[in-house]
Parts: C-alpha cells; structure tokens; sequence
C-alpha cells in the first residue's frame, strides 16, 4: 500500500531538511508515490526541480517516468549542474547529476550535456573529466563507450546544437577527447591485467603459428619463395 504525494508536502522542498528526509526515505521504500497527473501539473516554480531530482532518483523502479513532464526535468538537470559543488541548503554533487542520467542514459547523458549552463557557468576541462570519469563508473557507459556505433556522432550531434546557439564548444571537445583516449587506455590496460600469463602465451603461440606468420607478415614474392622452399624438401 501506497500514498500519493501532496502538493503542499513539495514546496521549498529543500530548504526543510527533517521533510526532505522524510519525502526521500518514503520514496525509497515506496510508501509514496508522485502519481501521473500530479507531476504533469508542476510548474517550473517553487523549486519544484528539486522535487523532480528525488522523484527521479529515488522512485523510478516504482513506476516513475521522467517524461511526464519533460520542462521540468530540462530545469531539474540545469540546477544540478549549477548546484554541484555549491554552498547551499542540500548538497548536490556530479555523482547526483548522474544518477538522473543513469535511469536512461542513451537520451539523458547527451541532454546533460546539452543542457549545461554554458553562458552562466564556465567549467574548466578539468570540471568535465570529473563529469566523464563519473559516468564511465557506472555499468551502463563501458557498453556505450566501447560497443555502441553512435556515440561519438551523438557526442558531434551534441556540440554542433550547441554551437547553432554560438556557444564556443572548443573546451568539451579537447576534454572529451582527452578523457576518452585516456579511458580507452586504461580500459584495455585493466583488460590485459585481468588475463592470466599462460593464457596470454597460449594465445600468442596459437595466434604467430607458421601459417598465420605466413599469411599476416609476407608479401606474396616471399610467401611464394616459402612454398618453394617447402615443395622442393
């Protein structure tokens, strides 16, 4: 049994630390639940983001769906961004920011992106690695980043938007490229740890056999003096 949540119970939120806590921990054990048309109605005051966040974070394998009202999610993922690592009432990190990208992350971590507030807020290179690095920890990034044939033209998609409203773009591209050559090494750095030595000698033996030599390292004068060579014995 369940109970919906109630207008009144949501404003100002987070500056009233014993009721957040109740909201957050009631979400958590699905006491309450935001229904539908509750969320469809929030507008974008009385930081009603905030509400969205613990919404987001803490009830969507409840049934909670981010697209029911998709401004307010938009606002929710700007003032994350603003609110990471301020001084104020909650404290909001970049790990907050991705527990909301992670409920879907093939549209959610692009829209963070996308959202940053560029004009207002200036991270430096070293902001974004923190924001990339967070991401890659999580299980569902190893697969986009490694596996999936459409993120760096998401990733190209992203910055050419972004550039259509003259933001200057130069930044998150260096620090996205830094990051991922040197996520990418370390990622089969990790790999070829992971693989014990006799294994790994098997396989090198198996792999630089005398026909595979032949057919991967010669040019075909010396694979044909090869098969001379071998014919006249």
């Amino acid at each position: 049994m369940y109970f919906d949540i109630t207008q009144i119970c949501l404003v100002n939120l987070e500056f009233h630390s014993i009721l957040r806590n109740h909201v957050k921990n009631a979400l958590k054990q699905d006491i309450i639940r935001p229904p539908e048309e509750f969320v469809k109605k929030m507008h974008l005051k009385n930081y009603y983001s905030y509400a969205m966040f613990l919404f987001a974070k803490y009830s969507h394998p409840y049934g909670f769906d981010y697209r029911w009202n998709i401004p307010l999610l938009d606002l929710t993922i700007r003032n994350l961004w603003k609110w990471s690592g301020a001084i104020g009432p909650v404290t909001v990190t970049i790990s907050d920011l991705v527990d909301i990208i992670s409920i879907d992350p093939n549209e959610l971590f692009y829209k963070a992106i996308y959202l940053y507030p560029y004009r207002t807020f200036q991270y430096t290179p070293s902001h974004w690695k923190n924001f990339f690095t967070e991401c890659f920890e999580r299980e569902w990034f190893t697969p986009v980043l490694h596996v999936s044939d459409d993120h760096d033209g998401k990733i190209e998609a992203t910055c050419k938007m972004l550039e259509d409203k003259q933001v200057d773009t130069s930044f998150l591209r260096i620090s996205y490229k830094e990051w991922f050559a040197d996520e990418k090494a370390r990622y089969f750095k990790m790999l070829q740890s992971v693989v014990p030595q006799d294994v790994k000698d098997h396989i090198i033996e198996v792999a630089w056999g005398p026909d595979r030599m032949v057919e991967w390292c010669l040019d075909e004068d010396a694979k044909q003096n090869v098969k001379s060579c071998y014919s006249k014995n």
